[in-house]
């Protein structure tokens, strides 16, 4: 499963928090995190994971169509900047969207896709935007708890499953 690949071990992973992105002919951003994974032979496939985290509040930026030729709001300005990135690195992109809602966050997404397919119609990407709910971190972790991990990993999920629990 997708979830399995993403706790291989013998993935290379590096990590780079609050980034700022200024691709040419894009808006400037600074997602959450962005990941660079190297999976290794036979797969050996290299992603570029941009992750937008929200805790109690919406996006930073909505559609802005005075400016004609470049996405304003934030997950298209993101997108943009992404794929952008992942060409010149040949790597995958994939945008994540981490909110704390119970369902799929259909018109914050919605808008974002419709604004970078007007403003971007050809020799582009079409948006893509994965969402994930902060609610569903703590059965996550409970998979994890049944692997072998170093003592300092073991505590590291047992903090963020208390912190997720104590935020409901």
């Amino acid at each position: 499963s997708l979830f399995d690949e993403f706790i291989n071990f013998d993935v290379g992973t590096e990590y780079d928090f609050w980034p700022w992105l200024d691709e040419k002919g894009c808006i400037r951003c600074q997602p959450d995190l962005l990941l660079r994974m190297n999976w290794p032979k036979p797969k050996e496939r290299k992603i570029l994971v941009l992750l937008e985290a929200k805790y109690l509040s919406g996006k930073s930026s909505s559609p802005d169509y005075t400016e004609p030729e470049r996405p304003n709001d934030q997950l298209a300005r993101e997108w943009d900047n992404l794929i952008s990135k992942a060409r010149m690195e040949g790597r995958k992109p994939v945008l994540i969207y981490l909110t704390a809602g119970y369902g799929f966050p259909k018109q914050e997404i919605a808008e974002s896709q419709t604004e970078f397919a007007e403003k971007r119609r050809l020799g582009n990407q079409p948006f893509e935007c994965y969402w994930l709910s902060w609610r569903h971190l703590e059965s996550l972790i409970e998979q994890l708890d049944k692997e072998q991990f170093e003592p300092y990993v073991r505590q590291i999920l047992t903090d963020l499953k208390a912190l997720l629990q104590r935020l409901d």
